[in-house]
């Protein structure tokens, strides 16, 4: 299996692009709460000291709590939804096919 690699080809006009994007952003604190930022919700959390008891909080505050104690460090997996625009589509990766013929690359796009 073989992988080739496409770039967009400037000089054509492309719509508009919008997408969703998802940004995960470890959170780390040397104790047992780790606050997540603003636009940020916890989406999992891990502990030291072996702890597997944790707990989220939604409210005002966005946040993981380790149960276990002591506690050393916590970290929340911190995650955001967004819509973003015009997403550059400007790589491309293909993929050869089986019979070994090289796979061509999308419309718009050429090899590298």
């Amino acid at each position: 299996r073989q992988l080739q690699m496409c770039i967009r080809d400037r000089s054509l006009a492309f719509p508009a692009i919008s997408a969703q994007v998802i940004e995960i952003l470890p959170v780390g604190a040397l104790d047992r709460t780790a606050t997540c930022p603003i636009g940020f919700q916890p989406g999992s959390c891990a502990c030291g000291k072996k702890c597997g008891s944790t707990s989220i909080t939604l409210g005002e505050k966005k946040q993981c709590h380790c149960q276990c104690t002591p506690i050393d460090w916590t970290t929340a997996h911190c995650i955001q939804l967004r819509t973003e625009q015009n997403i550059d589509m400007g790589l491309v990766v293909t993929e050869t096919h089986a019979n070994g013929l090289n796979a061509s690359c999308p419309a718009g796009t050429k090899a590298t």
